[in-house]
């Protein structure tokens, strides 16, 4: 499991940052360098998409300062997750502490993915869809399908089933 570094004291933060739990955008109370004006929305979008904000010449994402900001504790360990899995929408409503293996629960459709359903492929051998769900690191077969439709229903039902509020929507 990821290590994440200790975020700063809260208190340090909240001198040079303000934090809207209801957008879920930082601005920054003071200057921190000669090229950021006070009140401008506080750091960039990285390359993976999601808002990471330098202070003291460290990158802290986000919606890791959001949650600290909103609930006054230091996630730890744990991931923050998005729950409408946009990187961007740092709400503390949307947020929610999850471990990494609910967190991967909570993935749309691979970009790769053929049959447009999260969890279904179609078998060219036997000329059939399959639906199949990660568990424990393991891919599990839940049958075989005449439609894709079908298999994406069996799917649903084990999502829900095996991840319940992490499952994706």
């Amino acid at each position: 499991m990821a290590k994440f570094k200790a975020l700063p004291p809260l208190e340090e933060l909240q001198k040079i940052l303000s934090y809207d739990t209801e957008t879920g955008v930082f601005t920054w109370k003071v200057r921190p360098s000669k090229s950021i004006v006070e009140g401008s929305v506080a750091g960039s979008v990285d390359s993976t998409g999601y808002r990471k904000i330098r202070l003291k010449k460290k990158a802290w994402l986000a919606h890791r300062l959001a949650w600290l900001f909103g609930t006054g504790k230091d996630p730890g360990d744990l991931t923050v997750d998005h729950i409408n899995r946009d990187p961007l929408d740092n709400r503390l409503q949307n947020l929610r502490l999850a471990t990494r293996q609910q967190q991967q629960c909570n993935t749309g459709v691979r970009l790769d993915n053929k049959s447009g359903f999260k969890g279904v492929s179609f078998s060219r051998k036997r000329s059939q869809w399959v639906a199949y769900i990660g568990l424990n690191g393991k891919n599990k077969n839940l049958g075989w399908f005449a439609t894709k439709e079908e298999a994406a229903a069996a799917y649903q039902e084990a999502a829900a089933s095996h991840y319940g509020e992490f499952m994706a929507s």
